[in-house]
């Protein structure tokens, strides 16, 4: 499991170090008001995207692993061929729809509709963004995670050059031109890969166009529910942030929200396109095999936490001076911020593998429901704890929501018969316990004192994940070293 995933992994990691330094280039150019303006008008086109994509590239993945796992030529071509037609209407659409809305997008986010045209040269990527969307699902689908990983970073070195070409000569707006021709550039590197793959059939099957997008949207829409929630309350919180504050301080604010969200999201995106490549077709495959099943739920669920708490755990204690370092002094005040929203993002580790299952074996009707759900508390808690606690409760709202969610998904997923296993379970009981005592040492301790003793617990949590590892696998240390010399050795003869 872990060799499979750290195909995608690794390359996760090269682009968040290419990422990081286009960001800290971008964040010294355009200051923490002009990322805030770049990340309005962005934020808007993938709320769109979100909005009209109808979990179009989730659908397509269960479609394509299914048609993969009954090794059928023509089924997998059909599937493909559907996808891309379906893709490229609603891409059309989106971009229509925010061509219509730009004046009025432009006067409320930037105080002016003189702009709306800032709106309209960023929405046309939606042409291309639902295409390309079904070109990864393709990918992932079949579980090519080796060709996924040379894409991802092809695609973001060449996207890294572009943007920040157009930005040193043209400011914010060159953030924002910048959209269309990287989003184009990184569908043709991924349609290069996807033509090895994509079956020749001499004789394509014939399909009714309309009637098989409508199932494909349809099964969809829980997938749908998924990523509007996760895309709209994050504009919303843009929306938010600026009434609060106000259009001058505001687009401050909404800078310092993005910075912080970003080294928040960051790491999680690791674990999610891993799990979309490797696990979730899984999934698919044992979905009438609850043993196989479970087994494969725990295993992931270990497998995340421990790659993925310990980094989050790190960047918890030492947010105010990474905000400084990755973007600049003027970011720092988003340090609280961004130690709740790393709080509330650990929790994902142990929730996405669930999520994951409740889509290979849950109705679209209940994967629409849960999601929705989870989306309403998120936005209005958002609201609520922006309110009374400033941008610091928008962090609050993330932790509490997503630790809604897990208890939530348990319950949903032990009527499926899919649970963790006891020691799972408390393994994930432990995380969050040091996860919560680390936060409220960062938080209540002053300065290095609160570093000292979040050090100090997640020195003994380290420690105790080791023993576990080491338990789990059957591998020490010592037969790790072992192994590495003699493949050294065989290697060198």
């Amino acid at each position: 499991m872990l060799k499979a995933t750290s195909a995608i992994a690794g390359a996760k990691l090269v682009t968040i170090i290419i990422s990081v330094l286009r960001t800290k280039i971008l964040a010294v150019m355009l200051g923490p008001t002009g990322m805030g303006v770049v990340n309005l008008v962005l934020a808007t086109v993938e709320m769109t995207r979100v909005l009209f994509a109808c979990g179009l590239d989730g659908a397509t993945v269960r479609k394509v692993a299914t048609a993969s796992g009954s090794d059928d030529a023509a089924l997998l071509d059909e599937a493909y061929r559907i996808a891309a037609r379906t893709a490229l209407f609603i891409g059309a659409v989106a971009c229509a729809a925010l061509a219509i809305a730009s004046p009025y997008l432009s006067t409320k986010f930037l105080g002016t509709s003189e702009k709306f045209w800032w709106f309209l040269v960023a929405g046309g990527s939606l042409v291309f963004t639902p295409l390309l969307g079904v070109e990864l699902a393709f990918l992932q689908g079949l579980k090519r995670s080796r060709d996924l990983a040379v894409c991802q970073i092809i695609a973001c070195l060449a996207g890294t050059v572009l943007t920040v070409a157009l930005v040193a000569m043209m400011g914010e707006l060159g953030g924002i031109l910048a959209l269309l021709p990287v989003t184009v550039g990184s569908l043709l590197i991924h349609h290069h890969f996807l033509k090895r793959y994509r079956p020749r059939i001499a004789t394509p099957r014939q399909f009714n166009q309309i009637v098989e997008s409508r199932k494909l949207l349809k099964l969809g829409s829980g997938f749908a529910i998924n990523g509007i929630w996760l895309v709209a309350s994050g504009w919303l919180n843009l929306l938010f942030i600026q009434s609060y504050y106000g259009n001058d301080e505001g687009v401050m604010q909404v800078g310092l929200y993005g910075a912080a969200s970003t080294l928040a999201n960051f790491y999680i995106g690791i674990l999610i396109s891993s799990m979309a490549t490797e696990f979730f077709p899984s999934l698919i495959q044992a979905a009438n095999d609850r043993p196989a099943m479970n087994r494969l739920l725990s295993q992931q669920t270990l497998l995340a936490i421990c790659i993925g708490v310990p980094v989050s755990l790190g960047l918890l204690i030492f947010s105010p001076w990474i905000l400084g370092l990755l973007y600049t002094r003027d970011f720092i005040a988003g340090g609280e911020l961004m130690q709740w929203m790393l709080a509330g993002m650990a929790i994902r580790f142990a929730a996405c593998p669930l999520g994951y299952t409740l889509l290979a074996v849950g109705s679209p009707r209940l994967i629409a429901l849960s999601e929705l759900a989870v989306g309403i508390v998120m936005i209005g808690s958002s609201y609520v704890m922006l309110q009374m606690f400033g941008l610091t409760g928008i962090g609050m709202a993330l932790a509490l929501t997503n630790s809604l969610y897990l208890v939530g998904i348990l319950a949903v997923m032990r009527r499926y018969g899919v649970r963790w296993k006891a020691s799972t379970m408390a393994f994930v009981v432990e995380t969050y316990a040091v996860i919560a005592a680390c936060l409220t040492a960062s938080l209540l301790m002053p300065g290095l004192q609160g570093v000292l003793v979040s050090a100090g617990i997640t020195a003994c949590y380290l420690a105790h994940l080791a023993v576990l590892i080491r338990r789990e696998s059957g591998i020490g240390f010592a037969q790790f070293i072992g192994k590495f010399k003699n493949l050294t050795q065989r290697k060198h003869v």
